[in-house]
C-alpha cells in the first residue's frame, strides 16, 4: 500500500485506489475498486484475486479449482482472462478435475494420484478418457447410468412448498429411489431442501413423511422425523474438523451411547470401526483429526453420521462438489449401494452427476418446477430437434433479419465468436429439415461469409441447459 510519507505515514488512499483500479482494468471492467469484497460475487472475488496476485509481478500464478463455485458464463469468462494472462508471458499451473476446461486452456497436463504423479502428457497428444483412466485408476465403464431400482411406498410427499426461492413445488419420494433436483447455482435448490430439513421457513405448502403431515419448523423436528441433511457446505456446517473421526460419527447418537451420564467409549469405538469399514474411509484409525482427510472422506464421515441416526430420508446437496474423479465414482457407487436401503434426494448442478446416478430429474429454474422425467424421458421429450452452429462474418442485428426469413428453425441464440467482427449463430432446427442452402444463399447475398458450418444432434446438456434458462441469457428465441 502506498504512503504519503515515510513507513509510519498514513496509506495513500488515492494512489491507492488508481493503482488498484489500473490492476483491475487490465482483467475487467466491471469491479469497482472501492465496493466491499463481500458485495462482489464468487466469479468477481476470483477475478480480485488474480489482479492482487498480478500486483506483486509475478512470473507464475498457480490457481487451485478456481472454477468450482462458478456458473458456465462465469467460468468460460474465467478462462479467457487465464489464457490472455498465459499470452503475457506468465506461467500458469491449473489444479481442477474438470476435464472440459483442462483440454481448453492447457498445453501440458500433469495426472496424479493418491498423492503421486502418475503421467504427463501433451495436451495435443492424449484424450480425455485416458487422463481419466489414469486419475482414478480404472476404466470408465462405470461411469454410465446404474441399474434403476423400482420405486416402493412413497415416503416422502411435498405439495405446492414455497420456501425462500422455491415457488409451488410439488414432488413425491418414493422408497429406494434417487431424486435429483436440477438446476443452476441461485435456482432455489438449496432454499427448498434447507426447507424441508427445517433450516428455512416454510410460507406455504404441505410435507408429508410415510403419511404423516409435518411443517419441519427446526433440524431438530425434521431429523426427528427422520430425514438428515447433507448440506453444500461440508466443512463449514457438516462437519468439526478440529474433532475426531471418531466425535463426527458418533454425535448424531450421542445420547444412546450415554452409560450413567458418561459416553460409553467401548462403544462408540466399535460403532466408528464399522462405519469406517463399511463405507471405506480411509483414514489412520478412527482418532484422526476430521480436517487431515481428503474432500472424498470427509463427506463419507458426515454420511456416516446421518446414516447411524437410521434415517429415512437422505439430502444430499452437492455431494460432490470439490472432489476429484476418483473420489466421484466412488461417492456415485456409494449413493447407489445407499439407495437400496435409503429414499434419497440430491440437489446439484453438475450435469453428469445428475444422469449418472437418479432415477427421476425435476429440473428447477427461477424458483419453480421448469420440467421433471427420467433422463431418458427428458431427452424423448426435445426429439425432432436437430442443433446447427454457424460462424459468420457479420453483425448480430443483421443475421436475426435473415433467420427470421428461414422457415423450420424454431429457436437460436446469437454471441460474440472468438474470430475478431464474427458472430456465432447456434439454431434449433426441425428434424430431417436441411436448410443448409437456404441459409448460405441467404447469408452470402446480405455480405455475411460463413467461416463454419456444422450440423449435431442435440445433448442431454443442450436440452438441460435450454430448462434451466441458462441458453437464454444472452439470446432471443425466435419462432419461425
Amino acid at each position: 500500500l502506498p504512503r504519503k510519507g515515510g513507513k509510519f505515514s498514513p496509506i495513500d488512499w488515492k494512489a491507492a485506489n488508481a493503482k488498484a483500479d489500473e490492476l483491475i482494468r487490465r482483467i475487467t471492467d466491471e469491479i469497482d475498486v472501492t465496493a466491499r469484497i463481500n458485495t462482489l460475487t464468487a466469479a468477481q472475488q476470483q477475478l480480485v484475486e488474480i489482479a492482487k496476485a498480478m500486483s506483486r509481478n509475478m512470473k507464475v500464478l498457480v490457481m487451485d479449482e478456481p472454477t468450482s463455485a462458478l456458473n458456465r458464463v462465469e467460468t468460460e469468462q474465467l478462462l479467457k482472462i487465464v489464457k490472455n494472462l498465459a499470452a503475457e508471458g506468465i506461467g500458469i499451473i491449473y489444479i481442477s478435475h474438470r476435464m472440459d476446461e483442462i483440454f481448453q486452456i492447457s498445453d501440458r497436463i500433469q495426472v496424479m494420484r493418491d498423492g503421486k504423479s502418475v503421467s504427463s502428457f501433451l495436451t495435443s497428444e492424449v484424450d480425455e478418457e485416458r487422463i481419466v483412466r489414469e486419475m482414478v485408476g480404472r476404466t470408465l465403464d462405470s461411469m454410465y447410468p446404474h441399474t434403476k431400482q423400482t420405486p416402493g411406498e412413497c415416503i416422502l410427499k411435498v405439495e405446492h412448498l414455497t420456501c425462500g426461492k422455491a415457488e409451488d413445488v410439488s414432488f413425491r419420494l418414493h422408497r429406494g429411489e434417487i431424486l435429483s433436483l436440477f438446476g443452476l447455482m441461485g435456482a432455489g435448490r438449496t432454499s427448498m431442501v434447507r426447507g424441508l430439513f427445517g433450516d428455512r421457513y416454510i410460507r406455504s405448502g404441505s410435507i408429508e413423511i410415510l403419511g404423516k403431515t409435518t411443517r419441519n419448523r427446526s433440524p431438530k423436528e425434521a431429523i426427528q422425523n427422520h430425514i438428515a441433511y447433507v448440506p453444500n457446505e461440508r466443512k463449514l456446517e457438516g462437519l468439526m474438523l478440529t474433532d475426531t473421526v471418531r466425535f463426527n460419527i458418533s454425535i448424531s447418537v450421542v445420547d444412546i451411547l450415554k452409560k450413567f451420564l458418561k459416553v460409553d467409549k467401548k462403544a462408540e469405538e466399535q460403532i466408528t470401526e464399522h462405519w469406517i469399514e463399511k463405507l471405506g474411509i480411509r483414514t489412520p484409525s478412527g482418532e484422526t483429526k476430521v480436517v487431515s482427510l481428503s474432500g472424498g472422506n470427509q463427506q463419507k464421515v458426515v454420511l456416516a453420521k446421518w446414516l447411524l441416526s437410521k434415517c429415512k430420508v437422505l439430502i444430499l446437496d452437492e455431494p460432490m462438489v470439490g472432489l476429484d474423479p476418483k473420489q466421484i465414482l466412488e461417492m456415485r457407487d456409494l449413493i447407489r449401494e445407499l439407495s437400496v436401503e435409503h429414499t434419497i434426494l440430491l440437489s446439484s448442478h453438475i450435469l453428469s452427476e445428475v444422469s449418472a446416478v437418479c432415477d427421476h430429474i425435476m429440473i428447477i429454474s427461477g424458483g419453480k418446477l421448469a420440467a421433471s422425467g427420467s433422463p431418458e424421458e427428458l431427452q424423448e421429450r426435445m426429439q425432432g430437434r436437430t442443433k446447427m452452429e454457424v460462424v459468420v462474418l457479420g453483425e448480430k442485428e443483421q443475421a436475426e433479419e435473415i433467420l427470421q426469413g428461414i422457415g423450420q428453425i424454431i429457436s437460436c441464440m446469437i454471441e460474440p465468436a472468438e474470430e475478431s467482427g464474427s458472430i456465432r449463430i447456434e439454431l434449433d432446427v426441425a428434424d430431417n429439415a436441411d436448410i443448409r442452402k437456404e441459409l448460405s444463399v441467404a447469408l452470402a447475398g446480405a455480405g455475411m461469409p460463413i467461416l463454419s458450418m456444422n450440423r449435431q444432434e442435440r445433448t442431454l446438456e443442450d436440452i438441460f441447459l435450454e430448462l434451466t434458462g441458462e441458453a437464454a441469457q444472452e439470446a432471443e428465441c425466435m419462432r419461425a
